[in-house]
């Protein structure tokens, strides 16, 4: 079901947004044009909140886009200045569907890019902060996975289990996991994390890879298991 909400500002008191949504797109603040995230910038500086309003919900698709239309036409007649760029209804964004050169065009100027520290820092700290978190969560309550996707992925994962390899390390790993530990054997891992032993067993490291045969070996392997890895996924395309 979906509903009609408005975005009103804290310092004028009235509304600057009309939108069509469901789930938690009310509560975003993002992903709208560049008036509305004027807006939001310039009330995150003046330390005043977004409020939201819901005009009405449980509506189907159809009643919400007329309602959006009304909401959208009353402000503008009383003289409010919305950020809204259309009438909204049918004829704003919602279903727009992107031509294949347009998508074309996007793939070419991301293909390569590549986003700086600062950049790639501040995008972990805001997904990984509470607010963050509550944004993701909002985005996905309520949402249904499509039947093809699921199935897409049970497909996938059909084939990855198929993969004899996997399985076996699979079945390894429990095994591993499931073995009773001894207590002498607890206390040799002990014994083992003492600098000493860290000394010794760094020592017998850096002899075994000075030996030319050793080093000729790991890198044969791993080519082998390069190729073995490259000749499946070719096999799975």
């Amino acid at each position: 079901m979906a509903y009609v909400y408005e975005h009103w500002r804290a310092d004028t008191c009235e509304p600057f947004w009309v939108g069509k949504g469901s789930g938690g797109r009310a509560n975003l603040k993002s992903r709208r044009n560049r008036y509305h995230a004027i807006i939001i910038k310039k009330l995150d500086g003046l330390g005043l909140p977004l409020w939201v309003r819901i005009v009405a919900d449980n509506l189907t698709d159809e009643q919400a886009f007329v309602l959006e239309v009304e909401r959208i036409a009353i402000w503008r007649a009383r003289g409010v200045k919305l950020a809204n760029a259309s009438t909204g209804g049918r004829g704003g964004l919602t279903g727009c569907k992107r031509s294949p050169e347009s998508r074309l065009k996007q793939s070419q100027t991301s293909t390569g890019r590549k986003l700086s520290e600062h950049h790639r820092q501040k995008i972990i700290t805001r997904s990984s902060s509470p607010e963050g978190k509550a944004r993701t969560s909002a985005i996905h309550l309520g949402r249904k996975r499509p039947p093809e996707t699921g199935r897409k992925i049970s497909e996938a994962k059909k084939k990855h289990w198929a993969d004899p390899e996997i399985r076996e390390r699979h079945v390894c790993g429990i095994r591993a996991a499931a073995k009773p530990v001894s207590e002498e054997t607890r206390a040799k891992m002990r014994a083992a994390k003492t600098s000493e032993a860290r000394a010794r067993i760094s020592a017998a490291a850096k002899a075994q890879w000075q030996n030319p045969e050793f080093r000729k070996l790991v890198s044969d392997t791993m080519r082998a298991t390069n190729a073995k890895r490259k000749e499946r996924r070719s096999s799975e395309q």
